[in-house]
């Protein structure tokens, strides 16, 4: 069973807890924020010439935020090229390095991505969150409610009684099979996407909701306040819900 760590502090108080782990059952995770702030101060010139190429509303904001119209084209606009970095040499030819002077040879694999919420469903192969069983995670259907003049699509807390799946690879991958079979939509199922080539990329715990929407935009105070506030609802939790210790 690989273990994994989200720092390197946590690979060091491990090692101190347990100084002759077998390496092989560990992944090397890296963080690439640096890499890339580097990637981009050393191309500023073409950086500023892709940021200038975004669709740019009236107030001065990216449309594609809210709209998501060019992760739409994604699969369309990946080339082979942007393919086979990432489903070729990457994860077939491991890197030989020196750890503690033993030769290791190390592979990477990307584990875990994070896209926004309009982009996530496209990336999954799924519909968006609009739709029914939009989430990424689960399997609630979702139901259509009228919101303003308008209507929205609600997931309402279940009942005690009512159970709701979790989605898992396997699961997706047999949806995905029904749906080419019957050009339908299946449980959200709705394409193949590129991810699912990545080898060890779980389709579905491989995506982490996205800050933006879910604690910028505040959904997360939206939760905290059904949970806390409405002291008389089944759903509200206080000091008494869970025990303690």
């Amino acid at each position: 069973m690989a273990r994994y760590f989200n720092d390197l502090k946590s690979l060091q108080n491990w090692m101190k807890y347990k100084p002759h782990p077998i390496m092989r059952d560990y992944f090397v995770i890296l963080d690439v924020r640096r890499e890339v702030k580097q990637l981009i101060e050393n191309n500023a010139e073409y950086y500023s010439k892709v940021v200038a190429e975004q669709i740019i509303t009236e107030n001065g904001l990216m449309k594609d935020v809210y709209d998501g119209l060019y992760y739409q084209n994604f699969r369309a606009s990946l080339s082979d090229d942007d393919k086979n970095n990432y489903a070729s040499s990457a994860t077939s030819e491991p890197i030989s390095c020196a750890i503690n002077n033993e030769k290791r040879y190390i592979k990477l694999f990307a584990l875990c991505c994070c896209f926004d919420s309009v982009a996530r469903g496209n990336m999954q192969g799924i519909v968006q969150f609009n739709g029914y069983f939009g989430c990424c995670w689960c399997l609630q259907r979702g139901e259509y409610m009228n919101v303003g003049k308008g209507h929205a699509m609600k997931y309402p807390v279940p009942n005690e009684d009512e159970q709701i799946d979790l989605r898992t690879e396997e699961m997706t991958f047999n949806h995905l099979r029904k749906a080419l079979q019957t050009d339908d939509i299946i449980f959200g199922v709705t394409a193949a996407t590129p991810l699912m080539n990545l080898k060890h990329f779980n389709i579905v715990d491989g995506f982490v909701p996205d800050s933006m929407h879910c604690v910028a935009l505040g959904i997360v105070k939206q939760f905290a306040e059904m949970w806390f506030k409405p002291s008389k609802e089944d759903y509200y939790i206080n000091s008494n819900t869970f025990p303690v210790t």
